[in-house]
C-alpha cells in the first residue's frame, strides 16, 4: 500500500459493483428555494460571530454562498427551534438511500443551546438522525454522512431538516452553516459498475487512464466524457471504497477489483 506502508488483501475490502451514487446534488450556489424560519438564509456569510467558539466562515464550503442560521454572526439567546427544511426529494426505487453535506457548525452543550438533523418522508412524522451530544465549535468545513435508509428508501416525498436551536440566556455560537448537500443511493438498474471508469460496461485495464484522471483532474475527466466517443460517466465510479471522496485512498480497492 503506497499510502500506508501497510499489506493489503481482498479481505480488507468489501467491494459491491453496484454501490451507490449521486442521485441529486444542491452546491447551493444558487438559491435552493428551501422553506427558512428565524434567521435560517441562503447567501454569503461573513466571518462574524463566534462570542464562543469560531465565527461563522466567509465562504461556502466550494462557491460564495450556504444555507446557514444568521450569515452575520451568532444565534440568539433563548430562542424557540428554528428549521431549514428542503422541498420534497422523490427518493421512489431508490433504495441506501444517504445524506451527505459539508459542515461549519457552532453549539455550545446540550445542555444549554441544541442542533438537530431530522429526515421525514411525509412533512409531518420527524425522525432525529443527528444531534450536538457536547459543544460543536467547528473552524474549518467538516464533512458530514448519513444513512437515512430506514425514512427515506423508496419514498417519493422524503424531506431533510436541520434544526437550530432550542437555546438558553448565555454564550452565543455562531450556528449552522451548510454546503454541497448530496443525496446518494443505490438506483434499481445501475448502469455502470463501480470502476467502470470508460463506462464500457467492464472493469479492465482501459478504465486505469480514466481512473488515474478521475482522482487527479475530475473537471478534466467530466469534460472528456462529455460525449463520443464516451457517454456521460459519473467520476463517482472511482469512489471504489464508498467514503464519498475520490481520492487515493481508493487505489488499493480498484487494483484488487482489476485482479478480480
Amino acid at each position: 500500500d503506497g499510502n500506508s506502508g501497510e499489506d493489503i488483501s481482498n479481505d480488507d475490502f468489501t467491494i459491491s459493483p453496484f454501490g451507490p451514487q449521486v442521485i441529486y446534488d444542491f452546491l447551493l450556489d444558487s438559491n435552493p428555494g428551501w422553506s427558512t424560519a428565524g434567521q435560517w438564509a441562503w447567501g454569503h456569510p461573513t466571518g462574524g460571530g463566534g462570542q464562543y467558539g469560531d465565527p461563522d466562515p466567509t465562504s461556502g464550503h466550494t462557491g460564495s454562498n450556504v444555507c446557514g442560521y444568521n450569515l452575520s454572526g451568532d444565534y440568539a439567546a433563548n430562542i424557540p427551534e428554528y428549521n431549514l427544511t428542503t422541498t420534497a426529494i422523490d427518493c421512489t426505487d431508490l433504495t441506501r438511500v444517504g445524506l451527505r453535506f459539508w459542515r461549519w457548525l457552532g453549539v455550545e452543550q446540550p445542555a444549554y443551546d441544541h442542533a438537530y438533523i431530522r429526515v421525514s418522508n411525509n412533512g409531518s412524522n420527524w425522525t432525529t438522525i443527528w444531534q450536538n451530544t457536547a459543544e460543536v465549535a467547528d473552524s474549518s468545513w467538516q464533512y458530514q454522512e448519513f444513512d437515512i435508509s430506514a425514512v427515506a428508501d423508496d419514498r417519493a416525498t422524503v424531506y431533510i431538516r436541520w434544526t437550530m436551536g432550542t437555546s438558553d440566556g448565555s454564550w452565543q455560537y455562531c450556528g449552522w452553516n451548510i454546503d454541497d448537500v448530496e443525496i446518494w443511493a443505490v438506483t434499481p438498474s445501475n448502469p455502470y459498475p463501480l470502476g467502470d471508469l470508460n463506462c464500457d460496461m467492464h472493469i479492465d485495464g482501459f478504465d486505469i487512464e480514466h481512473f488515474i484522471q478521475a482522482i487527479d483532474d475530475m473537471d478534466a475527466y467530466i469534460a472528456d466524457h462529455d460525449g463520443d466517443p464516451y457517454p456521460p460517466c459519473d467520476p463517482y465510479l472511482a469512489d471504489l471504497n464508498q467514503d464519498g471522496e475520490v481520492n487515493g485512498f481508493d487505489i488499493d480497492p480498484f487494483v484488487i477489483l482489476l485482479g478480480g
